[in-house]
């Protein structure tokens, strides 16, 4: 069966975990949570970590991997993203 990617209703039957719309909204949610915390000063919670751990599942873990692609050159911790339903010690 081939599909035709142009047309969301055949894209529909594929995607039943809804990853396209969850793609889609990416933007939006990465601009909302950019605003919400921009005028934030939050160094001082930041002390004393030595790792951030990003937790999500399917399309909830996109953001993580932006996130990562974008800190990579900047973080001073390790980053892992987990997909998993238990997290690391």
């Amino acid at each position: 069966m081939s599909i035709d990617l142009n047309n969301r209703d055949q894209i529909n039957l594929l995607d039943k975990s809804h990853v396209l719309a969850s793609i889609e909204q990416l933007s939006e949610q990465i601009k909302d949570a950019w605003e919400q915390t921009a005028s934030q000063d939050n160094r001082e919670y930041a002390t004393g970590i030595d790792h951030v751990i990003l937790a999500g599942m399917g399309g909830s873990a996109l953001g993580s991997h932006v996130i990562q692609s974008i800190a990579k050159q900047t973080l001073k911790v390790p980053l892992e993203i987990v997909s998993d339903y238990t997290l690391p010690g």
